[in-house]
């Protein structure tokens, strides 16, 4: 991929490749191509503490090329600042040779500023690059200071050092992977984000014309990482239902284990993010916490955030995890999606609230930001809309045209048979789930592959699987969990099995409500809905006016 990536003088890629295969082998030569790469698409250094900040906060490893070089230019107050956000960048051998170097000639040695060097320095152990075991021990050899600085920073070294005398790098062949091909960046940018080759809508739009889908939403994340616009990020989900595999569960063995998760993440990376992110909570709160781990170490993406927010409101995860609420609300700050605000307020009852602990971590990490007054950047994307909708026409045979026919016959088993079909020839255990049904045979099996986690999609962030009324293998009955938020309701109406709902029933403690625009949305999705029955008087200001057609009935239920 870094051959191909250079070849094509697209040095964003080349550089995330190189990436990807020095944190597998720990390769010293995959570490100096990685540093070429990044002399090659980098601007010079960014000294304005102002524009330094906002970059580093986007994560992006595009950046961080212009932003080690400034460190010695930045006043000595602002660098415990610095470190701290330069150790949420990934693993990356730049900032530890650049450490390494630092410790050489360091831009500051006062104790007040000593946080700087505590980050920087686990950094540099954590990310295990064994070209800093040179330099770390000429510093050592240095004689030291006098101030109370340098016994702390010395004790930083020796055990950093430990741990890289630790490393056993992997061999890698790095021989005619030339990054002097790469178009150099020779512009200084002062504020904003460096564009690196490969970064515009134009770059988006000639990918999805020519069917490279992951290749044009990776572009799309890297551009929107600038503005941060909400129709942007929209255009990112649009587009990443596009991608193959999009609406794969992930099966895991019958022991719950991370390994698959982690697998896909390591194997497909961002092509894999929205199955990635429909399980995140999946297992419960140790394995969602590792996940959140793993999701902070890549660079900013709107479909993160956006279903960080969306399972906020779920509740599967204990108001009392501190862990997980934290590491959940550090993300949603990080990203600052603006499409996430309006939910995360409503949910949260505007943070006024302090019982509970996530509603306090809430108040502390994000509240400040969702409960401002956030004005849109104005954005100009339809010819990236067009070519959108132009790849949407190119699909083959789509799943929202077998429901269809599904719906078009109810009492007809073919048309389920012909769905079936074409989920087990993509390998979705959906498909085996309608085919055992319909056939009344195998029943353990049945209920194993019942029991696969996200089997039904997005129903499943709204209806508990032991609440589903299935009529021969699909979802005939909505049981509305208590906690489903707005976003939920927005999902399932891109989900083309809502079309066979034909009853929606509300939870008796239901404790959110939808928009009545996102209820109204989910509902216009659903032809053959006939019964919409509900407890909670929070609901009866939207249900009745939100949707209604002939035959309709709305039940309350006492």
């Amino acid at each position: 991929m870094v051959a191909t990536a250079i070849a094509a003088g697209d040095g964003l890629r080349a550089l995330t490749a190189a990436l990807a295969w020095w944190r597998d082998t720990h390769a010293p030569a995959v570490a100096d191509l990685v540093d070429h790469i990044s002399r090659a698409i980098s601007t010079d250094a960014i000294t304005d503490q102002a524009a330094w900040s906002k970059l580093a906060a986007s994560r992006d490893p595009g950046v961080l090329g212009s932003l080690l070089p400034a460190i010695p230019e930045l006043p000595a107050s602002y660098l415990p600042t610095a470190g701290q956000l330069l150790a949420a960048f990934p693993a990356d051998p730049r900032l530890a040779i650049a450490t390494a170097t630092w410790a050489i000639d360091p831009p500051t040695t006062s104790s007040s500023t000593y946080p700087f060097w505590t980050k920087v320095l686990d950094a540099l152990g954590t990310a295990g690059d064994v070209r800093a075991i040179a330099p770390l021990r000429k510093r050592l050899k240095m004689p030291r200071g006098g101030s109370q600085f340098w016994p702390k920073f010395y004790t930083g070294l020796e055990r950093v050092l430990a741990k890289l005398e630790a490393v056993e790098p992997m061999p890698a062949n790095t021989k005619g992977l030339d990054a002097s091909k790469l178009p150099r960046v020779v512009r200084a940018v002062s504020a904003g984000t460096p564009k690196p080759a490969g970064d515009s809508i134009a770059d988006a739009i000639a990918h999805l014309d020519a069917g490279r889908i992951a290749p044009a939403i990776d572009v799309m994340v890297a551009v929107w990482r600038g503005a941060r616009g909400p129709q942007l990020a929209t255009a990112i989900d649009r587009a990443s239902l596009l991608l193959r595999d999009v609406d794969l569960p992930i099966v895991a063995p019958p022991k719950k284990s991370l390994e698959p998760w982690l697998a896909l993440l390591a194997e497909h990376g961002t092509a894999a993010m929205p199955r990635l992110l429909r399980h995140l909570n999946t297992g419960g709160a140790a394995f969602a916490e590792r996940r959140l781990l793993e999701l902070a170490n890549l660079p900013d993406d709107p479909r993160v955030s956006y279903r960080l927010a969306e399972v906020s409101c779920f509740y599967g995860i204990s108001p009392e995890r501190t862990q997980y609420w934290k590491a959940t609300f550090e993300l949603l700050a990080r990203h600052r999606d603006i499409r996430t605000y309006a939910p995360l307020r409503d949910q949260f009852r505007s943070f006024e609230g302090t019982y509970y602990n996530h509603h306090r971590q809430g108040k502390r990490l994000i509240g400040g930001l969702v409960l401002a007054d956030a004005t849109a950047p104005v954005e100009d994307i339809r010819a990236l809309d067009a070519a959108i909708a132009r790849a949407e026409a190119k699909q083959p045979r789509t799943e929202r045209e077998l429901i269809a026919a599904i719906a078009a016959a109810p009492d007809d088993d073919a048309p389920r048979k012909v769905y079936a079909d074409w989920l087990q020839d993509r390998g979705h255990p959906r498909g085996e789930v309608i085919a055992l049904e319909l056939a009344k045979a195998d029943r353990k099996k049945h209920v194993a592959l019942y029991a696969t986690e996200y089997v039904f999609g997005a129903l499943e962030d709204v209806s508990d699987r032991y609440d589903r009324q299935l009529e021969r293998g699909l979802v005939r009955v909505l049981a509305v969990d208590a906690n489903t938020g707005t976003l939920t309701w927005r999902a399932l109406a891109r989900e083309p099995m809502v079309a066979l709902v034909e009853e929606i029933a509300f939870s008796y403690t239901t404790l959110q409500r939808p928009t009545p625009d996102d209820f109204a949305a989910a509902i216009a999705a659903m032809p053959r809905l006939t019964a919409i029955s509900f407890a909670n008087e929070i609901l009866e200001d939207i249900i009745p006016v939100s949707f209604a057609r002939d035959g309709m009935r709305f039940v309350r239920q006492r």
